[in-house]
């Protein structure tokens, strides 16, 4: 699980000019951490991700506001190899967005049941297996040849909800994936 740090706004900016004093402040900093921001060294509550950020390894960054203009995790932090899919679960608020690494979508194990237009797979990230419940509206059967070029191709983004369910979306299709 990623490890929550407490900085002082007024001081980001020594910070990001040098990152060793982020080593001296928090030793234990890792890449794919959240800084929250206070005010005068006093944590303040703000609205969903306010001053909510992420360290990349070398400075912080902000969330992502393309998908969802409160922050979501960037693109850059995938789960798969790197992160577990969990990582970020209790340090984002609002939402789960997060990103599959793009070499993960090649070990889907997709499959039909009965249920059309359900596809089925498999995937395992860290240990862990998760089933995948992929539903699309084309109004046919698709070929699972055709599902996992999509998933290569476009990379839809992951929701990783409180029940430890996992949701892709990308439009027109649903994907959801399940522990």
């Amino acid at each position: 699980m990623a490890k929550q740090y407490y900085l002082d706004i007024n001081k980001m900016n020594d910070y990001n000019n040098d990152p060793n004093q982020f080593k001296q402040k928090f030793p234990n900093l890792e890449r794919g951490d959240i800084i929250r921001f206070t005010e005068n060294e006093e944590h303040i509550k703000l609205y969903k991700n306010e001053g909510v950020n992420i360290w990349n390894g070398r400075k912080i960054i902000p969330l992502d506001r393309n998908i969802d203009e409160h922050g979501t995790i960037p693109r850059e932090f995938s789960i798969g190899q790197e992160f577990p899919a969990e990582y970020w679960t209790n340090c984002i608020d609002h939402n789960r967005i997060v990103h599959l690494d793009d070499n993960i979508y090649h070990q889907i194990e997709l499959y039909y049941k009965k249920e059309y237009p359900v596809v089925y797979g498999n995937l395992v990230i860290h240990n862990e297996q998760y089933n995948i419940e992929i539903y699309t509206n084309v109004g046919k059967q698709i070929l699972l040849d055709d599902v996992r070029s999509f998933l290569i191709d476009m990379k839809p983004e992951v929701i990783v909800a409180y029940d430890k369910l996992l949701m892709c979306y990308y439009k027109p299709h649903l994907i959801k994936i399940t522990i």
